[in-house]
């Protein structure tokens, strides 16, 4: 295997850093989910004599669906990649980068390592929500080709984003800088992502 992998990998493990933020994260998504589905479905909640039919089920698993997706794009495309864009830029900054060249590894298996490591730890953050989406799904109102297309779309997104993340990180002389211009193109790109949101619901 890697050994550049086996050596993120075993560093973010030992790191409280990451188990806070995925805390965090995850607290975050529960709150939102919960005052999502108290909204949601508050019309049954305070009204008893009310009864949900199959298609307001089926279409409350659909908005659950749609929230879930919106969550999960989001961390794929700026979560996800947090890891990656210290990955080079702190080998540079903490004079180590030198070394890694004297090895025997080849520039194309530290890459890839690198590369691999921020995809697996970054995916956590993608995997960890992956109930709720599954729960819209098992609810009814969304099919598997659905399903697959957004898994897919995941997938792509943060592949990308990571892949770029680390590009950016290559080629800065310090973090701060990698994660200002990776997160200022992002947030600048907002708007085009809403867009494009609006028109596949």
């Amino acid at each position: 295997m890697n050994p550049v992998l086996i050596r993120h990998l075993y560093q973010y493990t030992r790191k409280n850093r990451f188990f806070w933020l995925l805390s965090l994260y995850l607290l975050f998504v529960a709150l939102i989910s919960a005052i999502f589905i108290t909204l949601s479905g508050a019309t049954y909640f305070f009204n008893s004599q009310i009864n949900p039919s199959m298609q307001d089920i089926y279409m409350a698993g659909r908005i659950l669906y749609w929230f879930s997706s919106i969550i999960l794009i989001f961390a794929a495309a700026l979560l996800a990649p947090t890891n990656a864009l210290s990955l080079l830029s702190s080998e540079r900054e903490n004079r180590t980068l030198d070394l890694l060249r004297t090895t025997s590894l080849n520039a194309s298996t530290i890459v890839w390592g690198k590369l691999l490591s921020a995809l697996l730890s970054g995916g956590v953050y993608v995997l960890a929500p992956l109930p709720l989406l599954m729960l819209g799904f098992w609810v009814g109102g969304v099919s598997l080709a659905e399903l697959l297309l957004l898994a897919g779309f995941l997938i792509i997104t943060m592949i990308a984003s990571t892949s770029v993340a680390l590009y950016l990180s290559a080629h800065s002389r310090r973090t701060i800088t990698a994660v200002l211009i990776f997160y200022g193109v992002n947030f600048a790109l907002l708007p085009l992502v809403g867009i494009l949101s609006g028109v596949m619901v």
